[in-house]
């Protein structure tokens, strides 16, 4: 999982590339499981990355006797393996990736350590501030994540007043258009309601 689990200027393929990959490695398992002694000659991972011969845990492994409880053991680990991936991959192993997704998705991490952090930052910010509204909490870890303050601080006086001024400008204006929305939200609500009730009146006198 190294291949995934690293910073985003690290990557070694795009978000769709990973798809392949995991494929490969999945027709890698699969093979595997025909032949499941097999595992005790292979010169690769199933990532096609060499094994590392001192590798400790390779080293008990291939003092492993070959026998049927072993090999059940091995057929057992890489179904199970196996039966996750394409648990998890369902999705995206049956999609046709278009050049246009590509493009769209070039940029996109290989894990969701991202969220993972973001949930485990709102969940600290509930706990120091059990009061604070959703806004609060929202904007506080998204300028966390942007490093808002630390681009404000680097900028002059004068440029730092003129890009908060605009901040707070299309703020009120999203904010007032939320209003305006939320509002016709309501009465469409209220409009579907009565019109519900007006039925419901009428098929109670027929």
């Amino acid at each position: 999982m190294k291949n995934f689990y690293i910073a985003a200027g690290a990557q070694a393929f795009s978000h769709l590339g990973a798809i392949t990959v995991i494929k490969e490695v999945l027709a890698q398992i699969n093979q595997c499981l025909n032949n499941p002694f097999s595992i005790f000659t292979r010169n690769l991972d199933f990532f096609g990355e060499i094994l590392d011969v001192n590798d400790p845990i390779l080293e008990v492994l291939l003092l492993c006797p070959q026998d049927k409880e072993v090999e059940n053991m091995i057929k057992a680990s890489l179904s199970s393996i196996a039966e996750t991936i394409n648990r998890q991959y369902k999705r995206y192993l049956c999609m046709n990736v278009s050049e246009l997704m590509s493009t769209q998705t070039e940029s996109a991490r290989l894990h969701n350590m991202d969220s993972e952090e973001v949930i485990g930052m709102f969940s600290a910010a509930k706990k120091k501030a059990p009061n604070a509204t959703m806004c609060y909490m929202s904007s506080r870890i998204r300028s966390l994540k942007n490093r808002t303050v630390a681009y404000l601080d680097s900028l002059s006086a004068s440029d730092m007043t003129e890009r908060v001024t605009w901040a707070i400008g299309v703020s009120r204006s999203r904010r007032q258009a939320n209003r305006v929305r939320m509002s016709e939200v309501a009465k469409e609500i209220a409009l579907r309601a009565e019109q519900k009730n007006q039925e419901t009146e009428r098929k109670k006198k027929n």
